[in-house]
């Protein structure tokens, strides 16, 4: 399999020193990767947290992209509850600190940061990119971001975009429709979400006529991919696809070249710039009128959207 391969092309790593590595998301264990690499860390040296969530989606697709790309881990765990996360971590990071050991953190603002800052100085921490969390970062910790304003903070996904590059496709072509958890995150209704996708839809349809559409709906999206797939994308001819691995690891799992990604807003964007250099990227910008909850996080996206010059698409109010 090409995912196999990656570790045959992983390459010689320099860096013994002991780091815990603690991710929640599929998004956040790639970043581990890339920081292993880009940094010459020995996975050897690496413990890796991996909290399960009461998402399932999510959990799975962690899981099987830690198999599907295999890394020598010093230990890979997962846990649920958290006061057996937290208690793990400080252990971990207790018994291996006299071996200048590092912590590697997904998101920031997590619960397991807070309880581990209480713990350890802010030096021993290096803080990964997580969504809106990364924009509303507040601490002067290091980084490895694709926000970073500092060469050695700066992640361009350089290793794991350069491998996807060298999987085979055969030729086959697609626009993908990348999903959001409007509903489930209250920033819009079913109603409003359906009158945003048809719009889409049909710029798309007009677009690309006789390209293959899917739709891959965000992992915490749940109840109501029915009833869109049954009024919008059955209607369309739009496939519906609930994927194995991040969204960022497409090509590899479809097998198919992406012509154009295209959102009302998401995250996933900045890190599939650096993924798919030669597909074109395009969001939607809803009024800021229109937004329910999360109205500051959803213009903290399309402020950064803006400045990251991805093409932008008017919405029909």
């Amino acid at each position: 399999m090409e995912y196999i391969a990656y570790h045959q092309t992983f390459g010689t790593c320099v860096t013994s020193y002991i780091m815990l590595a603690y991710v929640e998301s599929p998004f956040q264990y790639l970043q581990v990767i890339e920081y292993a690499k880009s940094k010459g860390v020995l996975p050897s040296s690496i413990h890796l947290l991996v909290r399960q969530t009461g998402i399932e989606t999510n959990n799975n697709q962690i899981k099987q992209t830690i198999q599907s790309i295999p890394m020598d881990y010093r230990k890979v765990t997962y846990l649920s509850n958290w006061f057996f996360l937290i208690f793990y971590g400080w252990w971990v990071a207790l018994n291996d600190g006299k071996k200048a050991l590092s912590i590697l953190i997904g998101d920031e603002n997590s619960f397991f940061t807070k309880a581990m800052r209480c713990f350890f100085p802010l030096d021993r921490f290096v803080f990964l990119d997580d969504g809106t969390a990364t924009l509303e970062r507040q601490s002067e910790a290091r980084r490895f971001s694709l926000f970073g304003q500092k060469p050695e903070e700066k992640n361009n996904f350089h290793y794991l975009a350069n491998h996807l590059k060298s999987v085979q496709v055969g030729g086959k072509r697609a626009v993908v429709i990348v999903g959001a958890k409007f509903i489930e995150s209250k920033i819009s209704t079913l109603k409003e979400y359906k009158s945003y996708l048809s719009q889409m839809v049909g710029d798309l349809k007009r677009d690309h006529p006789n390209t293959k559409i899917i739709y891959v709906p965000h992992r915490y999206e749940g109840e109501h991919l029915p009833e869109l797939k049954k009024e919008i994308f059955d209607q369309a001819s739009i496939e519906v696809i609930r994927l194995q691995y991040p969204i960022e690891l497409i090509r590899m799992e479809l097998s198919i070249d992406i012509i154009e990604f295209i959102s009302f807003f998401s995250t996933a964007l900045f890190s599939l710039k650096y993924f798919y250099p030669d597909s074109s990227l395009c969001y939607y910008k809803i009024p800021l009128s229109k937004i329910g909850a999360r109205k500051k996080r959803v213009e903290l996206i399309y402020n950064a959207l803006e400045e990251s010059g991805i093409q932008s698409r008017v919405l029909l109010q």
